[in-house]
């Protein structure tokens, strides 16, 4: 593994991990931007790993980022990842309110954290 490629899946599993500390301490909007975060890192590292860093565009933009590494997904994920999108600006500048019930928030981190292990296995794949 690249030694970039290694930082952001170290930056992104950290991500991942303060979205479940912040889920479970009642953050809701935290929660939200780090989901978002980690599978925004988590795809960078992926297209680090195949392409090199200097060709990885600089974007928040998880469909984006999904279409650059080139992996099909599922209408739920693409769902998941589209509402992740909307919701990133105003739950990292709180110039909104996003209020998610408890329920849905731990859903959507439940879904969040299955994606981010799926994605995960493709840097392991041997045919990327």
């Amino acid at each position: 593994m690249k030694a970039q490629t290694a930082r952001w899946l170290r930056r992104a599993t950290e991500d991942m991990q303060l979205a479940r500390v912040a889920a479970d301490r009642g953050f809701g909007e935290l929660s939200i931007f780090h989901c978002q975060q980690a599978l925004e890192k988590l795809l960078k590292a992926i297209l680090t790993e195949r392409i090199g860093a200097r060709f990885v565009r600089r974007t928040h933009d998880l469909i984006f980022l999904t279409e650059e590494v080139a992996v099909e997904l599922t209408q739920d994920q693409l769902v998941l990842l589209r509402r992740f999108g909307e919701l990133y600006v105003p739950a990292r500048y709180g110039d909104e309110d996003v209020d998610l019930e408890d329920e849905l928030l731990f859903d959507w981190l439940r879904r969040a954290e299955e994606l981010f292990e799926w994605l995960r296995q493709l840097l392991n794949s041997p045919d990327r």
